[in-house]
């Protein structure tokens, strides 16, 4: 979950770089997709956020809580999270 949480931090700053030439220090995979979302104004980015929004918020506590705690996650739950995460780099160009 770690680096799924990862991929998306990075790929999310990238593109606000892209966008911004800046972006904002924050390890908030939720409040960077927002704002790449309004910056891109990309529907399907919106209804991904959306219909995923308790398996991104999964994907934002596992950065703090496999950091510092010790963390298992149910391969399930670790599938779903990577599905979105792809769909979301997918919609941003950034994997096929």
């Amino acid at each position: 979950m770690f680096h799924l949480e990862q991929a998306l931090q990075l790929a999310l700053t990238y593109i606000l770089f892209q966008f911004k030439g800046s972006f904002e220090k924050t390890h908030d995979v939720i409040r960077l997709l927002d704002e790449v979302i309004e910056l891109a104004k990309n529907e399907n980015l919106r209804k991904i956020r959306n219909d995923e929004a308790s398996t991104l918020e999964v994907i934002r506590e596992s950065y703090i809580t496999s950091r510092y705690f010790p963390y298992s996650v149910d391969k399930l739950v670790v599938e779903k999270a990577y599905n979105v995460t792809k769909a979301i780099l997918n919609e941003l160009r950034l994997v096929e």
